[in-house]
């Protein structure tokens, strides 16, 4: 899409800042991230280690001064926010007992799995 002179005049003054930071949405949870964070979030079965993936689903990207919000989202075209798959954890097991009547107590033990990924690119 074509943007005005104002809108390029303000995203060059955008683009001067040192670092961004970003409220990204990954699985409808919002994490807020800036460079090198690391995401720890639900398993995803399609990506393999070492993967790059494109985050387009960002509600607030900024810096220090300057703050562009979306509506719900920021358009994808200003911004490019890229992370890389660097594992595939999973958590210690947790026990639940269940307390029943008649001496029958059974016991549920579960493993949740996540994926790690660090953001390695965010830019206007």
């Amino acid at each position: 899409s074509e943007w005005s002179a104002t809108t390029k005049d303000q995203l060059n003054i955008f683009r001067s800042q040192k670092s961004f930071s970003a409220i990204i949405e990954l699985k409808q949870r919002p994490y807020f991230v800036a460079l090198n964070d690391v995401i720890v979030t639900m398993r995803m079965n399609d990506l393999k280690l070492g993967d790059v993936i494109t985050l387009d689903r960002v509600r607030e990207i900024g810096s220090e001064e300057f703050i562009l919000q979306g509506n719900p989202y920021v358009h994808p075209s200003y911004f490019t926010v890229k992370a890389v798959v660097i594992e595939h954890p999973v958590s210690e097991e947790i026990v639940r007992h269940h307390w029943k009547k008649r001496g029958h107590q059974p016991v549920h033990v579960n493993r949740n799995h996540h994926t790690a990924l660090r953001v390695c690119e965010i830019s206007i």
